[in-house]
């Protein structure tokens, strides 16, 4: 991380994490560092740096263990209001209201001036990736998660989110929008399979994460543990692939929600798009390994090392 010199004796309260002008003042100074490199990597400068050429055995257990690594590694993925992995730390942090009255505001200069403070919160405290923020839809006054979510338009959702997002990418903190997609009901979310036609999907549930990929650069998502249909979310090749990456441009990170189930898997998910797991369950790094002499299933794994690569090179760390 980069930081300028200053005493925290006086972050007596998240208030003072407003005016983190130390922290501007530190990503102004980027060029001193050893990242300035990496910053502005597209994906097609990934693929050049990784190449292309056959498999060797060594390179099939390379690419397992560096995707068991990405795993172990989420610990310090998130953002930790009370710890990071298993070392306790308390967080100093800036307090706000809920999604749904932010969104209520109808105010995008309020968007990006609280997305600007999130992403100093987040270099305070060491945070690389930020779980959040959720873009699901009130598909009804009582969902169980409402306060997390901005409202029950697409499009208002989708803009007050591309403005917040954007502001906390710029500080170079990584943004997964949650719960990708359909995650509009906390009753059952694990397993519970939505039908719905591609017309509703679009206008409406897609639309809230198309805003701030197309709009606010948005560069990750985490996928959801609801199916389309009978077809879990991760797996979906036309939504993850067909839709998210192909249509909108999404060229980062897209992990899984929590891995607590099965039919979250490695195979499927890689297959289809998604390129990290938040894996606390075995479930994932039991199976992957099993597939390491699969040449369709390794260039699955390639890839998604090619976008998790993207995804840490255009941020700070």
């Amino acid at each position: 991380m980069i930081f300028v010199e200053d005493s925290h004796d006086h972050l007596e309260t998240g208030l003072f994490l407003y005016g983190q002008n130390f922290l501007d003042a530190a990503y102004d100074n980027l060029e001193a560092t050893g990242f300035q490199f990496l910053v502005g990597f597209t994906e097609d400068d990934i693929q050049l740096h990784m190449g292309s050429r056959s498999y060797t055995v060594d390179d099939k257990h390379h690419l397992v263990a560096s995707l068991r690594l990405q795993l172990l590694t989420q610990q310090v993925y998130h953002f930790g209001r009370s710890s990071i992995g298993r070392y306790q730390r308390f967080l100093t942090a800036t307090a706000f209201t809920s999604e749904d009255v932010m969104a209520a505001t109808f105010n995008t200069e309020i968007m990006t001036e609280i997305g600007k403070v999130i992403g100093n919160n987040c270099l305070q405290a060491n945070i690389a990736c930020l779980y959040g923020p959720g873009n699901n839809i009130h598909r009804t006054p009582y969902g169980g998660r409402n306060f997390e979510y901005y409202s029950e338009d697409g499009f208002l959702s989708g803009m007050m989110s591309a403005y917040e997002v954007k502001a906390i990418q710029d500080k170079g903190v990584h943004v997964v929008m949650k719960h990708f997609a359909l995650n509009d009901c906390e009753q059952d979310r694990i397993g519970l399979g939505v039908w719905l036609n591609e017309q509703a999907a679009r206008e409406v549930y897609l639309k809230a994460f198309q805003a701030p990929v197309e709009v606010g650069n948005a560069n990750g998502v985490m996928i959801a543990y609801t199916r389309w249909g009978a077809v879990w979310s991760g797996g979906n090749y036309g939504l993850v692939t067909g839709i998210l990456r192909n249509e909108w441009g999404c060229e980062g990170m897209v992990i899984t929600d929590n891995v607590l189930t099965q039919y979250v898997n490695g195979p499927d998910g890689v297959l289809a798009g998604v390129s990290i797991y938040d894996a606390m369950m075995s479930f994932v790094t039991d199976t992957l390994p099993q597939y390491k002499n699969d040449p369709v299933i390794v260039t699955a794994m390639r890839e998604a090392c090619h976008h998790n690569l993207y995804a840490i090179a255009n941020c700070l760390w």
